[in-house]
């Protein structure tokens, strides 16, 4: 996770060994990183490909305009993924 400001926060990797896949632990790893983080902080992700993992999770596709500018200008997504990667928002009920 990065904090890009108070209430914006970035999840930037989860990996799962190839054997161990399919078993629940990525989601679990997902829910308790997640559950780290402030109850008020948005959290974004940017993926290629794991679009459908995180669906499940919660997390819904926001387009690059509804994203906070600090997120936007981490590295992970200045940089490093490429422009047709798929943002996402974790959709957490209202608190």
């Amino acid at each position: 996770m990065e904090t890009c400001e108070d209430d914006a926060v970035l999840l930037r990797s989860i990996v799962v060994l190839p054997a161990y896949r399919l078993q629940g632990y990525g989601r679990q790893l997902v829910e308790l990183t997640v559950a780290k983080t402030s109850p008020s902080a948005d959290i974004y992700l940017a993926t290629t490909d794991a679009a459908p993992f995180f669906n499940p999770i919660g997390f819904v596709s926001v387009q690059r305009d509804e994203v906070p500018s600090p997120i936007l200008s981490t590295r992970q997504l200045s940089g490093l993924c490429p422009a047709s990667a798929t943002i996402m928002r974790l959709n957490r009920p209202p608190t």
